[in-house]
């Protein structure tokens, strides 16, 4: 089983967070889709999911779910992941909504970093 969203997030003195540090109160740093990163308060944990809220203010609704226990990607989706970032970064080319499904998991999962709609590159360092 593979943990989502959790590879971006530190702690407040900058090292990355673990499954084991995930508790009710737990404050993190997660990356912004906006630029820069935002503050997010651990709020429900189960053996599932741990569910945080933003900390800033306007953007309370802004909520960040690590899966503890999803599926990683399978042998043929890695394979397929290669011909998705380049359909990101052709010129003049398109990725399926496949595709874009595959990349947003990955991107999940940490196999990947999408910075926007359009523009996508391989995590080089994945732990």
């Amino acid at each position: 089983m593979a943990v989502t969203n959790l590879h971006n997030a530190k702690l407040a003195d900058g090292s990355p967070v673990k499954v084991a540090d995930l508790k009710i109160g737990l404050v993190i740093s997660s990356p912004s889709g906006m630029g820069g990163a935002f503050n997010y308060k651990c709020v429900r944990l189960t053996e599932d999911s741990a569910l945080f809220k933003n900390l800033h203010k306007g953007w309370e609704e802004d909520e960040l779910l690590c899966e503890l226990k999803a599926d990683d990607l399978t042998d043929e989706e890695y394979k397929q992941l290669d011909d998705a970032i380049k359909a990101f970064e052709g010129f003049n080319s398109f990725p399926s909504d496949e595709q874009r499904k595959l990349v947003h998991r990955a991107h999940k999962l940490g196999y990947v970093n999408q910075l926007s709609f359009t523009q996508v590159y391989r995590v080089r360092n994945r732990a």
